[in-house]
Formats: structure tokens, sequence, C-alpha cells
């Protein structure tokens, strides 16, 4: 019941969004303070006119990609023939950019030598090539054999990049508590041991700017580009990026991994200097934690997978529901307390199912606590319900204090005990434990076998989540049940229960929206089980003014008390008043009395 996963991040997905957007907008407002329209200032450096620059790649002009592999990063045409392999080419490019180009992937099988595979100091680096058409004086197959012309005008921009890191590799911490564990993937290694990782994705990126720049100070994206202030030309901008490589994707190089090759996928586009800022402030962040907050590196990571994996479309649809689960939630829970708040009688409603989901929110915490794969906001949620469920425990039973062990006395409320509400509540609860106790049983004997925990903890408290999740909705039949035989359903809080209802259809839409654990995410479609059989119920047990429920009361009746007692209420200081002004009058007479009080001196 419970799959085993792999490590996620976790956090806050909307607070990224924002804080993005808000330092890529500062960060383009910063630019062009510096970048635009700046003819004719002055270099403060050198007291004279900053120079204006043109791109080297006019609009429109054809050009070649080329990406080698090769076992030195000096990204010369003697290390291609020494020995560089061909990964990927684009040949006639038109330099033009078009929004929402898709990536041209191409995936290839690098060769390596026995020495990368066993010396952590061997490396493999890919030398990216872009050359422009007009360089070429005459093209040969392979490029770097034809020839070029003379000077300045047969340039090219060359970048590097290393295709391994070294990474430290985190072993499973999940064991099998019952069995051997020598069945471990051999991936996983000791812990905290240093390992060199092949880096399996590499995004080529030609940044389409044909702006005339100035060669103002404090320009961080002119800065990154080569300048040749002779020829007053600067190179277009070749931007590689490893950024989008998710921690999964990192292979942890082995010396039996010398046959099998390794993977290198390129993924090859023209980009904007916007997506270029926005890529490298993102990057930033993740290196530094953020300039207006701090963020892990599971935050990073989580964030990462939701732009990979989603569109925009899906992404705007996913920051709608979940702001709607976050504002049903929040009436569900301002309705449920203003219902416990009030409610001064028990009667129809099951004490014990209250203090059974109250156990139950706690062993979903803790399980949520103890899990890897979770959001922030789930977490958050939940914590608020367990505060919920524990505030209704002491509204649903009596709990004194006392000077004797064990200091606490537990009992029930008075109109629970007179009703017939508390012996159907024991009885559900008795069918309840006979359908539940051989399920829980099978699947804690399951569970130790076949699945791995993290200690004997983890164990049981994963037994435990998993009966609340698989079996809960049996938890939720007492209150069904006393629904049944009273024929009632008068006493239950229908509009928090509305709004409960309305966030379970979101929350099956958020559950695959959020990172959380399958089986919290499963228990989400359990919850439609027990709303849809509360909704037959209302049609079936509907509520008649006039009829009186199984207390001997009806709505209409007890608003006529109510109404009786308000104008009780009403008439006291009316009375009060009448009294006083009674006492003033001669008993007799009736006249009032014109005796003063005696002043005492």
């Amino acid at each position: 019941m419970e799959e085993e996963e792999q490590q996620q991040p976790e956090g806050s997905r909307r607070n990224w969004i924002f804080q993005l957007i808000f330092k890529t907008v500062v960060l383009h407002l910063v630019i062009s303070l510096f970048t635009g329209s700046q003819r004719g200032k002055v270099d403060p450096s050198t007291g004279k006119s900053a120079q204006l620059y043109h791109n080297f790649l006019g609009d429109k002009e054809l050009y070649d990609v080329y990406v080698y592999v090769t076992p030195d990063g000096r990204g010369d045409f003697q290390s291609l023939e020494s020995g560089g392999q061909l990964v990927f080419s684009a040949e006639n490019q038109v330099y033009s950019h078009k929004l929402n180009r898709a990536y041209e992937v191409t995936t290839s099988t690098v060769s390596a030598s026995a020495i990368f595979f066993n010396e952590d100091d061997s490396n493999l680096y890919a030398t990216v090539f872009l050359v422009p058409h007009k360089a070429y004086s005459t093209r040969a197959t392979p490029f770097y054999k034809s020839e070029f012309k003379d000077g300045f005008d047969g340039h090219m921009v060359v970048e590097t990049v290393a295709l391994t890191t070294m990474r430290t590799v985190k072993k499973s911490k999940e064991v099998n508590l019952v069995g051997n564990n020598n069945d471990e993937d051999e991936g996983d290694g000791e812990g905290g041991e240093m390992c060199k990782h092949w880096i399996p994705r590499l995004d080529v990126n030609v940044v389409y700017d044909v702006t005339p720049r100035l060669s103002a100070p404090g320009d961080v994206y002119f800065e990154a580009h080569t300048k040749y202030p002779e020829e007053s030309v600067y190179d277009p901008l070749l931007y590689l990026s490893q950024f989008w490589v998710l921690e999964e994707h990192y292979q942890c190089i082995k010396p039996t991994m010398g046959d099998e090759g390794l993977n290198l996928s390129i993924h090859f586009s023209t980009c904007s200097p916007s997506y270029y800022m926005f890529s490298t402030q993102f990057k930033l962040n993740s290196e530094t934690g953020g300039i207006l907050g701090t963020q892990s590196a599971k935050e990073f990571e989580m964030f990462k997978r939701t732009l990979m994996t989603t569109n925009i479309y899906m992404l705007l649809f996913s920051g709608a529901f979940i702001m709607l689960h976050s504002v049903f939630s929040f009436f569900a829970l301002k309705n449920d307390i203003q219902f416990w708040h009030k409610n001064d009688s028990m009667e129809g409603l099951s004490a014990l199912s209250v203090v059974i989901n109250f156990v139950c929110d706690i062993i979903i915490a803790l399980y949520i606590f103890d899990s890897e794969h979770v959001s922030w906001l789930v977490l958050f949620e939940i914590a608020i319900g367990v505060v919920a469920s524990a505030w209704k425990v002491s509204k649903a039973i009596r709990i004194t204090l006392t000077r004797q062990f064990p200091y606490i006395q537990v009992g029930n409320a008075r109109n629970y005990v007179e009703s017939n509400t508390k012996k159907y509540d024991k009885m559900a609860i008795k069918y309840m434990s006979i359908v539940m106790l051989p399920c829980i049983m099978g699947y804690a004997v399951y569970s130790l076998l076949y699945h791995k925990h993290k200690s004997w903890y983890s164990y049981l408290i994963s037994v435990a989540a998993g009966s609340v999740y698989t079996f809960g909705f049996i938890m939720m039949t007492p209150q069904i049940y006393i629904n049944y035989k009273l024929k009632s359903v008068d006493h239950l809080p229908w509009r928090a229960l509305i709004y409960k209802s309305l966030n379970t259809f979101v929350d099956d839409v958020a559950s695959f929206l959020i990172d959380m654990p399958w089986m919290h995410r499963l228990s989400c479609f359990r919850d439609d089980i027990i709303f849809f059989c509360y909704l037959y119920q209302r049609w079936a047990y509907r509520v008649d003014p006039s009829r009186p429920n199984a207390w001997n009361t009806s709505p209409a009746s007890q608003e006529i008390q109510d109404e009786d007692k308000q104008e009780s209420l009403d008439a006291q200081p009316e009375a009060a008043a009448e009294n006083v002004t009674n006492l003033d009058e001669h008993p007799t007479t009736g006249k009032k009395s014109s005796k003063q009080p005696t002043r005492r001196k």
C-alpha cells in the first residue's frame, strides 16, 4: 500500500513565483538604467563618451552550431582532432527568435576511456562552437577542417563546460527491519561519500539580441558578452546551462560502466535576453539561498520540477486550485469552530468519532512529518487541523483535573449519556472494530515483510497512517450509523460540511499538484465516499420545521422558545425599573415621599 518514493523537495510554490517575478523585474529595471537610450553618455572610468557596440551576428544571418565532447576544456581544433566526439550539430540556423520556440533535443551516447571511469580527476567537457556563415572562406566536413577568413572576420564563438561534478552520495535511510539488507542498490554507496557524477543534460541557448549596446559600468547583462573595442563589436551570447538537471538525473560514475557508455541530451534553442536574465537569476538564487529570503535546496528542486513538467496553463490552473483549497479549508475550519463553540449538546453527535478523528489527525501529522515527500503547505494545514481536533475533543467529552493519579478524569457529557446516541455510538464502534482489526493486523505484517523503513518508529507510524488512510472511511461510519438510527441529520454542522465537501473535490485535483505521500493523496478520494453518504442522508432525512426530531423538539418550536427567552431577558430591565419607582411611593396614599435622606455630619 505504501510505495517506495525518492526524496522529493518541499516548499511553498507560490512564494517562489512571486519572488522570482519580483527579482526579474527589478533586475530588468536596473539593467534598463544602463542600456536604454544611453547614446552620448560619459564613461566615468575614462571620462570619455561611452562606446557603442553592435552584435557581430546580424539579424537573419546564418550560423552553425556544433557540440563536441572532449577530454579537456581547451576549446581549440587540436582537442577535436585528438579525441573529440561530435554529439550535436545544427547547421544553417537563422539568427532570430520566436516566442515559445521548442527545444531541439538530441540524445547521444558518449564513450570514455577506462581512466575516466576509474579516476576522479579525469573529466569530460562539452565544447560548443557557434560559427557564422560569413566567417567561412571554404566550408568542409568536419567543420574544423574548413578554411576561415583572415583576421577578425573569420572568428567564431566558443564556450566550454564540464560534464561531470563531484557530489555526495546519499544512502537510502530505509532498511528491511526483519530481513537482510544485502540487496541494496549499487548506487547508494556509503553515506557522505563523494563520487564523480555524470551530468546527462546540457542546454545550448543562443541569446538573440541585435540591440546596440553602450559599455556602461554596472551593466551585468552586457558584461557577460565578449567585446572588441577596436571593431566596436560584441559577440552573440552563447548560454550553456545545466540548471534544469534534476537531482535524480545525476549518474554516479563507476568502473563497471565503461562498456555501457554515457547518455548526453543536448537541448538547443534561441532565447531572449529576458529568459537569460531570468535563468541566471534563478541559478543565483539556488546558489546563494535568495536575496530576499532563504530557501532550501528541496524548494528549488520542487519548483524546477514544476516548471519542467507543467505547462503554463496547467501551472495557472494549479495555482487557482491551490488558492481554492486554502480558501475552502479556512471557511470549513471557521464554521466548524463556530458550530462547536455554540454547541452545548452532544445529542445526535458521535463523541467517539471526535476522539478517534483526533487520534487519526495526530498519526497523520507524525507520518507526514516523518516523510521526505511533502510540501510545507500540507504540514501547516494538518497542524491547524490537529489543534482544532484537540479543541473539539474538549467540547465533546468532559475533562476534569484531579489531585490523584492520573490527575485527569475523562467523562461523557450528561446529555450524551442520557440519550440513545451513546448506545448507537458504541454499537457502531463495535462493528467497526470487527472489520478493522483483521485488516490492520494483515497490513502490519505485510508492511513489515515487504517494505523498507527507516526505523521501528517509522514502521509503527507508517502502519498506523496506512491504516488510517486505507480504512479511515470506516472510522467515519459511527456518525453515519447514528444518523441512520435517529433518522435525522439536523444535528450536524452542515455549513462546515458544505465547505469541507467543496474542499474535498478541490483536494482531488490538488492532490496531484502538491507534493505529498501517495497514501495521503488517495485519502482525498476516500473522503468523497463519506460526503456522498452524507448527501444521501440529507436527502433521505429531510429537515421538516414542524416535525419533532429524536429529542422531541422541532426547529420551529426551538425558534419560538428562543424568542420567548429573548423577550424575557429584554423585559427584566423594565421590571427592575418599575420596582425602583414603586419603592419611592407611599404605601397607602401612593404619593411620592418628600422625606429626604439624612446626611451624616
